[in-house]
């Protein structure tokens, strides 16, 4: 646990110019975790926000000289430029804070460090000479809505929202990999930090019939990622919703539920305990069809599957795929 005694100016000063003169203290707590196997170090920072008017920042210096950093957008990894172009058409200076989503990484195609976070949506990538990240904590500002030059409406002093006031909590890791975001399977990290699993135990039953390990949804390969698992809108049958984030065309394989329907009768869990977790004597069918469709789910073609219901399948750069899963009768 590494402690920070801090003191900060508790506010802006009358007139807007600068800071107060007066100060505050403000303690900053880190709980650093290295577990056993994992191959990320977990950072949680606790901090109680008692000033206003302060933007929070936790830096890297990464040592990694690089032009871009890749970060994770919707559906894709953006690659953004680190410099900027000092001959901007714009009055105003360029932002140098980025949106993101669970990662951002920066590379240099050999070695990386990437920084995963739990719900932190902004990062900024210096160019300087350590190469540092940062991670966006607190932006606290006044609520003030300014139509034109000569309206001002001022609603800081009655809502203190915006200032994000009080104990706030913030988790996010530090991931050296090799390799870019791609090699280093950065998003598989950034996905397994933000869903970890979770441990279940069930009463023992004398009518376990199925294996032991069992995958209701297998993809192949690892780069690919689901977005959705769904009901059919019109076949009675399932949707799976994948992408592919890389920057090249995959061959992929994907298989539901081991190719077969799953027990054809549904339990309540009443019913579950009554037949002491013992599954319906129903054991379903194989999918009788799997077939490409539109986001609305429209048909486009039918897709080819093996004895043991693997589909095979092409996804494009960049691209979103949507599978529907058939059993008898639906189409």
């Amino acid at each position: 646990q590494v402690k920070i005694d801090w003191s900060l100016p508790e506010g802006r000063a009358e007139g807007d110019k600068c800071r107060s003169s007066h100060l505050r203290d403000y303690p900053i707590i880190n709980t650093v975790t290295l577990r056993a196997g994992q191959p990320w170090l977990e950072v949680v920072t606790e901090v109680n926000n008692t000033v206003e008017d302060h933007y929070l920042q936790v830096c890297f210096p990464t040592g990694i000289p690089s032009t871009h950093v890749a970060t994770q957008g919707q559906f894709d990894v953006l690659e953004r430029l680190i410099v900027r172009d000092d001959d901007t058409p714009y009055t105003e200076t360029p932002m140098t804070e980025h949106p993101m989503n669970s990662f951002v990484d920066r590379s240099n195609g050999y070695i990386g460090l990437a920084l995963l976070n739990e719900g932190l949506k902004a990062y900024e990538a210096q160019d300087d000479a350590a190469c540092t990240i940062a991670l966006s904590l607190i932006r606290a500002y006044p609520l003030q809505i300014c139509v034109t030059q000569d309206m001002l409406t001022d609603y800081s002093q009655m809502d203190k929202g915006s200032q994000c006031l009080g104990k706030q909590r913030f988790c996010y890791a530090i991931f050296p990999h090799a390799g870019d975001w791609e090699q280093g399977k950065v998003w598989r990290a950034s996905e397994r930090f933000n869903l970890a699993f979770q441990a279940c135990q069930m009463g023992p039953t004398k009518h376990g019939t199925e294996p032991l390990t069992k995958s209701f949804l297998e993809i192949q390969p690892e780069g690919l990622h689901v977005s959705a698992v769904k009901r059919s809108e019109q076949a009675g049958g399932w949707v799976i919703r994948l992408f592919n984030p890389s920057r090249e065309k995959q061959r992929g394989t994907l298989r539901l539920n081991a190719g077969q329907t799953g027990p054809l009768k549904v339990q309540s869990p009443v019913e579950r305990v009554q037949s002491e977790f013992a599954l319906p004597a129903g054991k379903g069918q194989p999918w009788e069809q799997v077939r490409l469709v539109t986001l609305e789910e429209l048909p486009e073609r039918d897709l080819a599957m093996d004895k043991d219901g693997w589909v095979q399948f092409e996804i494009g750069r960049k691209q979103i795929l949507t599978l529907e899963f058939l059993p008898g009768g639906s189409a």
